[in-house]
């Protein structure tokens, strides 16, 4: 074993580390890199999405999103019998929260926007 592959596997091991410390997360298992949004967003729909969702779940996108993030979510609902809900933006292209918040519902089984808002209503 080359001792600049250790270093760099180290090195890379840490950052998962620092990772799952800052996001709470169960264990450094739990994170993963990607190469971009767009994988991740691929990631995400398509093994969470396939195992997870089913006739009756709502997934919630805003009408903002860039196709990356509304295509993946358009397949992995039509596989699952899912619902893909559409949160409309505000004439100033801003999240309708007060829409977000009626949609909101014990189906809605994961929400993906472009941005946080500065506050999500709760529920």
């Amino acid at each position: 074993v080359h001792t600049l592959s250790e270093e760099a596997t180290t090195a890379y091991e840490n950052a998962r580390l620092h990772v799952a410390r800052f996001i709470n997360a169960a264990s450094p298992k739990e994170v993963i890199f990607t190469r971009n949004t767009t994988e991740s967003l691929n990631l995400v729909a398509y093994s969470w999405g396939r195992t997870n969702l089913k006739p009756g779940d709502e997934v919630l996108i805003t009408e903002m999103e860039h196709h990356s993030n509304i295509v993946p979510w358009q397949l992995v609902c039509e596989m699952t019998g899912a619902t893909l809900q559409y949160v409309p933006i505000t004439p100033g292209g801003e999240l309708d929260e007060d829409v977000l918040a009626m949609v909101l519902t014990e189906r809605s089984k994961t929400v993906t926007i472009t941005a946080l808002p500065d506050a999500i209503p709760p529920g």
